[in-house]
């Protein structure tokens, strides 16, 4: 589902960059005395929403199902989260789209020597799995990120209270934790926990946090496997479900590079 402002059918006129380059460079081949402002436009122009179209079917992800957002909630979405790393959203560049962006590509096509190319060829046909792969971990991969993040941070609040502290004691006599020591163990394990998470939320940089969750995990599966091996015959796979969660995280860690 994607949200468009609006209808979405604000008129844009994209150029591909392989032509903006091409553009630019004959443009400074020639003599000065040809120089001048043109307008640096795509072949033709289409509303927003035909353009989103048009590149999701080139990847091969079929039709999109638009939701329309109204126009005052773009506006403050756009206030706030312009102030977000790497956004591509402000109030200026919502207010450029909602004006349109369209021209006659008679100037474009003279300066290339050529039309510019067509929308329904921005995305090579030997590229489109790359391109599709890495339009889905776009959104994939933070979606994991903050799925992860939500665990720890749910588990946090389960420890510091939320589940009976006696119980939790019980657990922790049965594998064979020292009473003196077991409020310690409790709420220490919760506030790791608690950095866990918000470290998964806001760190830039997780390639040792990704680490340091696998090494837990791990200690944590062998422990119990260890003192409560019943677990792993619980009909819920509280032990079971650590498998799937190193995975995930691992995958992470993978892709931190990218």
């Amino acid at each position: 589902m994607i949200g468009l402002p609006g209808d979405g059918k604000q008129l844009v006129q994209p150029i591909h960059i392989d032509d903006v380059c091409t553009a630019i460079v004959r443009s400074l081949n020639m003599p000065a005395t040809y120089r001048r402002t043109i307008a640096l436009v795509g072949r033709e122009s289409l509303a927003y929403r035909d353009f989103l179209s048009s590149l999701r079917k080139q990847m091969g992800l079929g039709a999109p199902t638009f939701m329309r957002i109204p126009r005052s909630f773009m506006r403050m979405g756009a206030a706030l989260v312009q102030h977000l790393p790497g956004s591509l959203l402000d109030p200026e560049t919502l207010s450029m789209l909602e004006a349109g962006n369209a021209a006659d590509p008679t100037a474009t096509t003279s300066v290339l020597g050529r039309p510019p190319e067509s929308v329904d060829t921005f995305v090579e046909r030997e590229a489109r799995e790359e391109v599709r792969s890495t339009a889905q971990l776009r959104w994939l991969q933070p979606l994991l990120r903050y799925s992860i993040a939500l665990v720890w941070l749910w588990t946090a609040a389960v420890s510091f209270g939320l589940y009976p502290a006696e119980a939790s004691y019980d657990l922790l006599r049965r594998v064979g934790a020292p009473e003196a020591f077991r409020p310690l163990l409790l709420y220490g394990a919760a506030s790791l926990d608690l950095l866990l998470g918000l470290g998964t939320m806001l760190l830039r940089r997780r390639k040792w946090l990704w680490i340091s969750q696998i090494c837990l995990i791990v200690g944590y599966t062998i422990l119990i496997t260890w003192r409560l091996p019943e677990f792993w015959l619980h009909p819920y796979g509280p032990i079971l479900k650590n498998l799937p969660m190193l995975a995930a995280i691992y995958a992470l860690y993978v892709l931190e590079e990218k």
